[in-house]
């Protein structure tokens, strides 16, 4: 079951993991010595690269899960009804389905946490994982490990 279409693979390949090491692989392999365009030319393509492998990666995980003969998937919202049923509230529809299972798995995902710091939220220049995707600017991350942008 999905909530959000977009999510097949969970947090590392959709807005985890994958996305911020893919584009820490591009920023150091970035030319130092471009110019601002040529930068933003640069980090607009290694944005492109960074999306068409979540893409890939999030249908490779759906597919997996749809090509089971004993799998089906539901895009629905779940909330437990019982220690053992799950009341499934289909997308786009006020049709309900219970579902009963003796054990259930639950994957929660990952929520953007912004610290509660005076005037944070009106910056133009806090990103999230999922926002950061769709800036015009080019990025700049000094790290001493890749392993600081994992969750």
């Amino acid at each position: 079951m999905s909530k959000i279409l977009i999510m097949y693979g969970g947090t590392c390949i959709n807005i985890g993991c994958l996305p911020s090491k893919s584009l820490v692989k591009n920023a150091l392999l970035s030319p130092k010595d471009a110019n601002f365009v040529e930068k933003q030319t640069f980090y607009a393509k290694a944005v492109q690269e960074e999306q068409n492998l979540t893409t890939t990666l999030r249908q490779k995980n759906y597919d997996k899960l749809n090509n089971l003969s004993n799998v089906t998937i539901f895009n629905a919202k779940g909330e437990f009804h019982s220690d053992t049923i799950v009341k499934l509230t289909m997308q786009g529809e006020n049709e309900e389905i219970f579902i009963e299972s003796e054990q259930i798995f639950i994957n929660t995902g990952a929520k953007d946490i912004i610290p509660n710091i005076k005037g944070i939220t009106q910056s133009k220049h806090i990103f999230t994982s999922k926002t950061l995707m769709n800036s015009p600017f080019c990025l700049s991350i000094y790290l001493s490990s890749v392993e600081a942008l994992s969750p």
